[in-house]
């Protein structure tokens, strides 16, 4: 193929006369979709190229294929189509007239017999051009029984290893779990970026602490005052926002996060989580550095900022999935999940105590220029550290790279199947799981924007007792989620789906049940009342054998778009409650309040029911279709139209009568239709 396409036709560009410059560019091509430099017609020569596993669905049906080893021997052949005529039930007249022709006319097979050796040589005097063929065509080699060169070619990993090199300094081999911690924190800090206003809300709208308040004042004299006055320095401004306003300031983060999440994903897809990330993370740092100025300047102009920052919501379940695929060994990719989905509670865990000590402490713009360094430190080390493939990264050694890369054909195939979107949507499992997110967002939403609100007003803590009891429930969350995916992984007495509606219904029922009881009991003020806030929130640590592990089990290499979806409906369903938890506290009563909680309640009992109904652990249908891109598309239909052309030239003499030929015809495709059924 490399004589005819690259030194003859001249098809593969600038490095067309060099086997090894072509070994890497194919390697690159099929693995990457790069272009060799210079090549003109890319699809072309990538049909060419492919391995033959990639065509015909054969690494699935591979035991109904009959595979001719070609020798230069004519004899051996002649001998394996003839007993391929046989089984396949080509009629007699057909098939004596191919193998005569087999016999008796040259194929020109020792036409390039010389340029054939010269290559040879080249390619076995090169250990790493020789990696690169055996890493390439591998499951051509292994499914078709092809004897391997020469060399230890154990599996792709190992092949591919060999590219990695050895004398790199390789964090004793665990440069991947450096990944995992930096991922996590680094998305945390992004989502930080945006809740740093939640957990600040109260001290700026505390006119209690402005140097312009005193106990004597009237509600018209507090009415009159401008509290946010550009007389005051920044520290003492405060704020009287209206239920719109609030509303506003909460979902203009959350209407940026939903606004970017689809481009932001097929982005990110497209040109790797390094560079997107990068971007997304200076983008964070500036938003979030230049809050105090703009929330002091003009409302909308905050909104405008608020909405821009929230873009560093939209991709983190997306890039979280990309590290769990690029990074996780197969049997670490339970850790990886549990530890990076952590990143949502790992967030307000820190922001919350954090904003209180250093706004009641020091002042309120503090905490954002805080957040804004923290941002820009982890996305320096995002930069510097991070890549979106192992075999990339200069402290990934051989061995590790062996481990990580064992297990994943697609990756070497380097091809995404396409996703079946009408199906998905066909899908009442996938729905379920759709719901379920609702439901576990809302009560998300009030552990990292509400509770404190709740805490302050109705139970009359500080700002500062209110961000540390935040922490809590957010802690013991992680805990549970912690816990429950190694239960979930090591449980062998209930079945999948059944382990899924358990910890689903410890989930949401449970905190439903809880919210019943916080809005069926008045406050006492003592540590019941926190009790009763801190348990509905945790127990939504046991969703991480619900409805996160039905996604992973139903959608398979889907998984990424479904959780796409997730990163709407999460951000749709913040949107929904920063409007709809203000307008019904108004006045900040226990009353008011309560219903808040009868509605929470009503929602986790019904997303519950719902998912219990319908969750199923079993791939759906369409996660087994073998998508085929354009290109192969249009290569197939040349080589159609080709064959068309070749059969017109030459009318076979002898032909069996018509209806013969259709009843064998029609003999095979039964036969083959009752295999492929059987499949």
């Amino acid at each position: 193929m490399f004589g005819h396409i690259c030194l003859r036709a001249e098809e593969c560009g600038s490095d067309g006369q060099s086997v090894h410059a072509m070994a890497k560019n194919i390697y690159l091509m099929l693995t990457e979709g790069q272009h060799p430099p210079g090549a003109t017609n890319f699809h072309h020569l990538k049909h060419h190229f492919e391995p033959h596993t990639w065509f015909c669905d054969v690494a699935k049906h591979i035991d109904d294929y009959f595979v001719i080893h070609y020798s230069h021997n004519i004899d051996e052949n002649v001998g394996q189509f003839k007993k391929l005529f046989e089984i396949s039930g080509v009629p007699e007249t057909y098939a004596d007239q191919t193998l005569k022709r087999m016999q008796t006319e040259s194929t020109h097979s020792d036409r390039n017999d010389t340029m054939y050796e010269m290559m040879l040589d080249e390619i076995y005097s090169n250990q790493e051009t020789l990696s690169y063929i055996v890493a390439s065509y591998y499951y051509d080699y292994k499914l078709l029984k092809i004897p391997f060169p020469k060399g230890d070619f154990a599996s792709p990993a190992s092949t591919t290893a060999e590219l990695v090199s050895s004398q790199r300094f390789a964090c004793f081999g665990r440069t991947r779990l450096l990944i995992l911690i930096l991922a996590t924190f680094y998305l945390s800090t992004l989502q930080s970026s945006v809740i740093a206003y939640n957990a600040t809300f109260v001290v700026m709208m505390d006119i209690t602490s402005s140097p312009l308040y005193h106990g004597n004042l009237t509600f018209q004299e507090i009415e009159q005052i401008d509290w946010a006055s550009s007389d005051l320095s920044m520290s003492d401004r405060r704020f009287r926002y209206d239920m719109l306003q609030k509303g506003l300031s909460f979902a203009g983060a959350y209407g940026g996060a939903l606004i970017g999440t689809q481009p932001l994903t097929l982005i990110t897809v497209r040109y790797g989580a390094h560079k997107v990330m990068t971007i997304i993370g200076i983008l964070a740092t500036v938003s979030v550095a230049l809050t105090p100025i703009c929330v002091s300047t003009s409302f909308w102009l905050f909104v405008v900022v608020r909405v821009v920052a929230g873009l560093s919501l939209s991709n983190l379940f997306p890039v979280a999935a990309m590290i769990v695929n690029q990074w996780a060994s197969n049997l670490e990719k339970g850790l990886f999940v549990a530890v990076l989905s952590g990143y949502v509670e790992l967030s307000p865990l820190i922001t919350m105590p954090l904003a209180g000590i250093v706004a009641t402490g020091v002042s309120w713009p503090a905490v954002f220029y805080f957040h804004a360094i923290l941002s820009g430190l982890f996305t320096t080390l995002w930069v510097f550290f991070y890549r979106d493939q192992p075999k990339s990264h200069p402290f990934v050694g051989k061995d590790e790279y062996a481990k990580v890369s064992e297990g994943k054909p697609a990756d070497l195939q380097g091809k995404s199947a396409e996703v079946p979107i009408v199906r998905i949507l066909k899908s009442i499992v996938i729905w379920a799981v759709w719901i379920a997110v609702i439901g576990n967002f809302f009560v998300i939403q009030f552990s990292i924007t509400f509770a404190p609100m709740y805490l302050a007003y109705v139970l009359q803590y500080s700002a500062l007792e209110s961000g540390f009891i935040t922490m809590i429930p957010l802690f013991l969350l992680l805990l549970i989620k912690f816990i429950t995916g190694i239960i979930s992984d090591r449980m062998k007495s209930i079945s999948e789906v059944g382990k899924m509606r358990l910890f689903s219904s410890l989930s949401l029922l449970g905190s439903g049940i809880f919210f019943i009881l916080v809005s069926y009991f008045p406050p006492g003020y003592h540590i019941g009342d926190v009790v009763l806030i801190v348990i509905p929130v945790a127990l939504l640590g046991f969703q991480s054998g619900g409805y996160p592990k039905c996604i992973v089990m139903v959608a398979r290499q889907h998984s990424a778009w479904v959780m796409s979806i997730v990163q709407m409906l999460a951000v749709s369903t913040l949107i929904v409650g920063s409007f709809v938890v203000p307008a019904m506290t108004r006045e900040n009563t226990f009353e008011q309040w309560r219903n808040v909680f009868t509605l929470y309640a009503a929602l986790m009992v019904l997303c519950n029911t719902i998912f219990v109904c319908f969750a199923r652990a079993d791939p759906c249908k369409w996660t087994f279709d073998v998508a085929i891109g354009q290109d192969q598309v249009r290569a197939v239909e040349e080589a159609e139209r080709e064959v068309r052309r070749m059969c017109s030239e030459e009318i076979l003499p002898n032909q069996p009568p018509i209806n013969d030929h259709q009843n064998q015809a029609t003999k095979r495709k039964s036969s083959q239709e009752n295999s492929i059924s059987n499949v």
